[in-house]
């Protein structure tokens, strides 16, 4: 028979957001919605809310605290580090390492582990497992004359199981790694690099002088036949700069002798035009060579001596004859006159 309920109840969201549970909106009965993991979270603290249908919808809240149980279903694993190093002298039968197993599970320091050999490598020729009983087993060498040349790294499987219920187990790598050690069993070494290096060079050593090749060839671009490295030459002046320079006292200004210039070709009709070398031909002071400007001699009689081109051979008879000429013609009026 179905009996009615004058409640409804429900899990406020915000109190659950993975939502985990559910609730019977009738009875409120709580069921789980999803796997729930106590090493995950142990606790989970939700509301159930009761609210009255009809009347004045009186409603109420509690707060509900679920604990969640252990159960075994985490399997045992390696307690500490799972690398082992060994001496490539060492003797048969000793032990060179004991190992231990941890469990997540809350029963876990009430189990009991026990360890041997995974069923692949059971018959293995270079290691054995001994359990101890006490939660803890012995690795074993069996045989002689490991090389870090020949191998240099071991992989053993080891499978470790509880006692729980139910029972759990898994299989865990042991890394057993050969060394070069002194005559105490010290270790000084696990890199094979410098075993296969035949002359004796560490790999920092090879990568100083690597690094040192690289700085020779780029100081030096014309590469490993080049024996001086490259420098690069500037261009330098190649006449001094005469001391004593910069603006004297007696300095002329551009601007006022193209301005004198220009007074000086309008004035003269027969002058040439504006953008001749008369007017912009400034060449500066302080020349020692003096003006290489022939207008500077325009408006002045010569009191040079052209005779010496004459002997400066036939290219420049012409010339010669050319300058040579206004004494004749002086020379004639004067024959004249007289």
């Amino acid at each position: 028979m179905c009996v009615f309920s004058p409640f409804r109840y429900m899990i406020p969201l915000y109190t659950d957001i993975e939502q985990f549970f559910s609730i019977n909106p009738e009875d409120g009965m709580i069921t789980t919605k999803r796997a729930l993991d106590r090493e995950a979270q142990a606790w989970h603290n939700i509301s159930a809310s009761a609210t009255e249908i009809g009347g004045h919808h009186q409603d109420t809240k509690v707060r509900v605290n679920i604990k969640v149980k252990d159960v075994n279903d985490n399997a045992p694993e390696f307690a500490t580090n799972n690398e082992v190093h060994m001496c490539e002298t060492v003797a048969p039968g000793k032990v060179i390492e004991t190992v231990s197993a941890v469990d997540k599970d809350l029963m876990a320091h009430r189990q009991h582990f026990t360890f041997r050999l995974a069923p692949e490598v059971a018959h293995n020729h270079n290691f054995s497992v001994k359990d101890n009983r006490d939660s803890t087993a012995s690795i074993y060498v069996l045989r002689k004359g490991f090389s870090r040349g020949t191998q240099d790294v071991y992989y053993l499987p080891i499978e470790i199981n509880d006692n729980g219920l139910p029972s759990m187990r898994s299989t865990n790598t042991l890394t057993i790694r050969v060394c070069s050690c002194d005559s105490r069993g010290t270790i000084l070494s696990c890199n094979v690099e410098p075993y296969v290096l035949a002359a004796g060079l560490s790999t920092g050593a090879l990568i100083a002088i690597l690094a040192c090749i690289v700085i020779l060839l780029a100081t030096n671009p014309d590469g490993a036949n080049g024996f001086l490295p490259r420098k690069d030459i500037k261009p330098e002046l190649q006449f001094p700069l005469r001391p004593g320079g910069g603006h004297t006292g007696h300095s002329v200004d551009v601007d006022d002798f193209i301005k004198s210039r220009i007074a000086e070709a309008d004035s003269d009709a027969t002058a040439p035009p504006y953008d001749s070398i008369q007017i912009y031909g400034y060449e500066g002071r302080g020349s020692l060579a003096g003006s290489l400007s022939s207008l500077e001699s325009v408006t002045t009689e010569s009191d040079l001596d052209y005779d010496y081109l004459q002997s400066w051979g036939p290219r420049f008879k012409k010339l010669a004859d050319l300058y040579g000429t206004k004494d004749c013609f002086m020379d004639d009026e004067d024959e004249e006159d007289s």
